[in-house]
């Protein structure tokens, strides 16, 4: 280590060796120290430590320095010495003391400010820097003007303030320009001005003339790696961190280098150094895991990633990489989770919009090609063979049409033969350009057995209703393939198209002979039964599938699909039963199963088929959150809690889980133990977004409104304004019964998330405070931009109806527009039915309601309607079935047990009226007063 260099700072205050207190003496005589050393003064310690500095040993160098500030801590220049010291060796913190102290007992500012200025950058205080050096003190000299104006620049290069930077070199160089650091700052200012090679010269010159200074060959470094000279770079930021070993930036930025060189060892030899140092160094986590992913540790990349993702949430890098590892793990749900917070970040092409859409496949998230495709983003030549693989497990399913798109887009992406002329073809065709024809049609001529060829010409001339020439088209494929099933299937729908049903049956049975057991050949005759309405031939292909594969999600959803139809669901459980028997740890079929119960209403049995699925499952956290969703569903939230918290053991960065076991918490208005989950999950994923909100949305649930406010300012400070957040507000003030605050909140939010939602919610608190003219603007202008918005035509029609108003002619306009843009808006009718009804047009009133009931049927309220309107027009016998089903559906809606007991008074069912009417006595409902006047009738 070279000498630092010193500067005498004036007349040093000396301390007497009798000044020592008394009891400071007893205790050396009594510990049996030789007490000799203690006779030398500040002075002398000081005058010691240079003769050791003169002698190279910095050691004794360092601590003679300290015992001359035991003896006399106001000696200015020994603590300027011990600060110099410091720098020299990198050490920001202690240095910046003494240094500061120096100058505090009359060291000279101006002799102090450039090693001031490096005691900041060590320790990157960047901005504390700029600010300390905003103003020089007088007596500064150019060389040392030079070398703080070089610090400035690169403090603002770290605070990417560029500009700022360029001038701070600008300045260095014309303060000293044939100094050390007037040179460097003039090699920074040539990278600046891209000409790295006239940097690479200054610097190469400066580490012959000074090479004991580590920035010389720091440039050096950067102006190799501007001319892509990696291992020279790397070579060079060697040098520099030999000289500045307990700099740690140094190793971080060796490290990378040496990445780019290939030299991987001696990058994670670095890079362990400064983890050693400092665990939770936020780079050196993301460097660590990059390096473990490079040698295939998954793992260890994993762990590394998810500490630096613990450092800071909001890191898209360390999220990658943890999306990564757990794919190469085959940790899908948290594969999934982590790349899905990248998938917009990273560039075009990248490997993690893959591995994102084959999770999602695994778990059943990607149901369509179109969501594999976007998942996917911009396709490469390479891509190819994914692409490939994805419509088999398509067609391995029976989804031949989804198959299909992947292919066809698969075959757009190698130009180098006749296929590419396909590939152009197809993606020409569906950006609508018709010189796609031509392209395909050349390519049938560089060959013609091509089937991605022919497919596409097929399908586009199928598109255009061209049948005869898809026809065409196909039938030259066949015949140059008699013997292969795909081309017979292509084929058979090219002629279901054309609506040549007989001609795609024959086609089907010559796919069916090559090879009976072939999946999508039965799929084909499945479809076109199905489309043909012959359910006896559609149940049979089905059952075909699952002999030749049990476990066939299409065909096992299709059954059940098809059986409740039929009101014959056993035979679909069967089915499902059936292959769980085959394969018993079939977690797909078990999720099919389970859906099945629920929409049996079978909750209990969907829970003893989602708890069998066993832990190695891709399904297992999928059947962990349905589980406890289903024990809410059931009031039963400690049942939940415990699979929640199972999550959180199998999965514990996985910050769904903490919000589910929240969530359950707040239904019993348990919100301290909601508020501990949330806690555990920001201590195991801190800043996490979404925890935050639940954290303040729990502080306001308890009223502690100072401290939610404290956190409120944090997180806006940070985020913004937020859409959740503003929700979460306007609820509060509107539990307070404060409609003021609360509408300015809810405006917020509706800013922030318009939709049809917010619309209303915003609409009706105006209603609520009496600002119907608020109302009549925000509806108006909402449909003026939004004029298909078929919820908001509802909700301004429902309001439209005045109460006693003896006029709904504007509602029945607004309901009968809606029906007319959607036919099947069943609220709409039903809406439209009962407003004809009060306006006594039964006839067109029973029509409308009659069509909301057909579809739907099993919803009470559409049932009351209808059977209300039909005892109303006289259909005594009708009105009582659907009214009958109604009640049964809904026994506690009073107004619909009112109805329906109008009816029985009609039938002569007398008792059954007067029960159902005394059972309401208690009932708070719009037409008690009727009831009760009915109950005395009776």
């Amino acid at each position: 280590m070279k000498a630092p260099r010193f500067l005498l700072v004036g007349k040093t205050k000396s301390s007497s060796k009798y000044a020592k207190p008394l009891s400071t003496l007893l205790v050396i005589f009594a510990l049996g120290l030789n007490g000799c050393t203690q006779d030398k003064t500040d002075v002398e310690y000081l005058e010691s430590a240079k003769k050791y500095a003169a002698e190279g040993d910095y050691k004794s160098y360092s601590i003679e320095l300290k015992n001359a500030l035991q003896q006399n801590p106001e000696n200015a220049e020994a603590r300027f010495l011990l600060g110099q010291f410091y720098v020299a060796n990198q050490l920001g913190a202690p240095a910046e003391k003494e240094l500061s102290r120096a100058i505090e007992y009359g060291a000279r500012k101006a002799a102090v400010s450039k090693y001031l200025v490096q005691a900041y950058f060590f320790q990157y205080q960047y901005q504390e820097l700029l600010d300390a050096t905003a103003t020089l003190p007088e007596g500064v000299s150019d060389e040392d003007k030079a070398e703080i104006h070089f610090y400035r620049a690169a403090a603002n290069i770290n605070l990417n303030n560029v500009d700022e930077a360029q001038k701070e070199f600008d300045v260095a160089t014309n303060a000293a320009p044939d100094s050390l650091y007037g040179k460097l700052a003039q090699g920074y200012l040539y990278l600046v001005f891209d000409k790295p090679s006239t940097a690479e010269e200054i610097a190469t010159e400066l580490t012959k003339s000074t090479p004991d200074n580590a920035e010389a060959f720091l440039l050096l470094s950067r102006a190799k790696l501007a001319l892509k000279k990696q291992k020279e770079a790397a070579d060079a930021m060697g040098s520099a961190l030999a000289l500045q070993p307990n700099r740690l930036q140094l190793y971080v930025d060796a490290a990378r280098l040496q990445i780019v060189a290939n030299e991987y060892e001696k990058a994670e030899k670095n890079i362990d150094y400064v983890l050693k140092k400092a665990p939770n160094h936020l780079p050196s986590n993301i460097i660590k895991a990059t390096l473990r992913l490079h040698a295939r540790d998954w793992e260890s990349a994993r762990i590394h990633a998810d500490n630096a993702i613990t450092i800071s949430e909001v890191n898209k890098q360390a999220k990658l990489l943890s999306g990564m590892a757990n794919f190469y793990l085959k940790n899908w749900e948290m594969a999934r989770d982590r790349l899905t917070a990248v998938h917009e970040f990273v560039r075009p092409g990248h490997i993690a919009q893959r591995m994102l859409s084959y999770a999602e496949f695994k778990l059943g998230y990607s149901q369509s090609a179109e969501e594999v495709l976007q998942n996917l983003g911009d396709l490469k030549e390479t891509d190819t063979k994914l692409l490939a693989s994805f419509g088999n497990e398509f067609l391995k399913k029976g989804q031949v049409d989804q198959a299909y798109s992947l292919f066809e887009t698969a075959a757009g992406l190698n130009p180098e033969d006749s296929e590419s002329l396909t590939r152009l073809g197809i993606l020409k065709l569906q950006l609508s350009d018709m010189s796609g024809v031509s392209d395909l049609e050349k390519a049938l001529e560089q060959d013609s057995n091509s089937t991605w060829t022919r497919a596409a010409l097929a399908k586009h001339y199928i598109k255009m209703k061209e049948f005869d020439k898809a026809i065409e088209t196909i039938e030259a494929l066949v015949a140059a393939n008699p013997n292969q099933v795909e081309p017979l299937l292509l084929a058979a729908e090219v002629y279901g198209a054309a609506d040549r049903i007989q001609d795609s049956k024959k086609t089907l049975d010559k796919a069916y002979a090559l090879n009976k057991k072939h999946i999508p050949t039965l799929i084909g005759y499945f479809k076109l039964a199905l489309a043909q309405n012959d359910l006896k031939e559609a149940n049979s292909r089905l059952e075909e599938i699952l002999k030749v594969d049990a476990a066939n999600e299409y065909a096992l959803i299709n059954t059940y699909r098809l059986a409740k139809k039929e009101g014959a669901v056993d035979r679909a459980m069967n089915a499902i039963d059936n292959a769980l028997k085959q394969e018993p740890d079939q977690g797909s079929v078990k999720i099919i199963k389970s859906m099945t119960q629920v929409d049996q209403d079978n909750l209990e049995g969907a829970l003893k088929t989602l708890e069998s699925i066993k832990e190695n499952s891709p399904q297992y956290i999928r059947a962990l959150s349905t589980t406890g969703n289903i024990y809410l569903q059931l009031g039963k939230p400690e049942k939940a809690i415990e699979r929640y918290q199972t999550w959180t053991l199998n999965n514990p960065k996985d910050v769904r889980s903490y919000l589910a076991t929240a969530k359950a918490y707040m239904s019993k208005e348990k919100y301290r133990d909601a508020m501990a989950a949330i806690q555990k999950g920001l201590t195991e994923v801190p800043g996490h977004k979404d925890l935050q909100l639940a954290e303040i949305q729990l502080l306001m649930l308890q009223d502690q409104a100072e401290q939610a406010n404290s956190k409120i300012a944090k997180f806006t400070a940070i985020y913004g304004q937020n859409a959740t957040l503003e929700s979460y507000r306007g609820t509060y003030f509107l539990k307070k019964g404060n409609y003021k605050e609360a509408i300015k909140h809810f405006v917020n939010l509706h800013q922030l998330q318009p939709s049809s939602q917010t619309l209303i919610t915003l609409a009706e608190l105006y209603k609520r405070d009496n600002q119907l003219d608020k109302v009549n603007a925000l509806l108006t202008q909402w449909l003026k931009d939004n004029p298909k918005d078929q919820a908001a035509k509802l909700y301004q029609a429902n309001l439209s109806i005045a109460k006693d108003s003896q006029d709904n002619s504007a509602a029945i306009a607004q309901f009968e527009s809606i029906v007319k843009q959607n036919s099947n808006n069943y609220v709409a009718l039903n809406n439209l039915a009962w407003t004809l009804g009060q306006e006594g047009r039964l006839s067109e009133a029973v029509e409308y309601a009659q069509k909301a009931y057909n579809l739907q049927q099993d919803n009470p309220a559409i049932a009351d309607t209808y059977g209300y309107l039909l005892l109303q027009s006289g259909d005594i016998d009708t009105a009582e079935q659907v009214l009958s089903k109604a009640h049964s559906q809904a026994k506690e809606e009073p107004s619909i047990a009112f109805h329906y007991a109008m009816v029985l008074s009609q039938i002569g069912k007398t008792d059954e009226a007067k029960t159902l009417l005394s059972k309401l006595e208690s009932k708070d409902f719009p037409e008690k007063d009727e009831a009760t006047k009915l109950l005395k009738t009776l």
